[in-house]
């Protein structure tokens, strides 16, 4: 088991610990709602040769960090350095240009703080 992972479990155990604890009839927890609440990305930084292609892998996850299921919207800052070329949860990039620039992945309708790829492409 990861660390990750034994972090999480006692978060969610933790409830139901104080209330066998306190005497309380013991209901284990359940969450209704996991907002998603940040983004991970397969890449902090790609360099890239003209014509390649690379897909950027996004796990959003919720402040237990556990994966949540939500929709991801993907951008590039300089289309004519790298253009996203499938806009799934993943992101497909294609390198077109000489450059650098930086691929963004948002959370859709939400307020999570957006992730980045910085891609330099030779």
């Amino acid at each position: 088991m990861t660390t990750r992972s034994l972090r999480t479990l006692s978060l969610l155990a933790l409830p139901w610990l104080a209330a066998c604890v306190e005497g309380a009839p013991a209901e284990a927890p359940f969450y209704t709602e996991a907002l998603p609440h940040a983004i991970e990305l397969s890449h902090e930084s790609l360099i890239l040769g003209v014509g390649d292609t690379v897909t950027v892998v996004s796990v959003v996850l919720n402040e237990f960090d556990m994966p949540v299921e939500t929709n991801v919207g993907w951008e590039s800052s300089d289309e004519s350095v790298v253009t996203v070329l499938d806009v799934s949860d993943d992101g497909l990039v294609e390198a077109v240009g000489a450059g650098t620039t930086t691929v963004q992945a948002t959370v859709l309708g939400t307020t999570v703080p957006p992730a980045t790829v910085t891609v330099t492409v030779n």
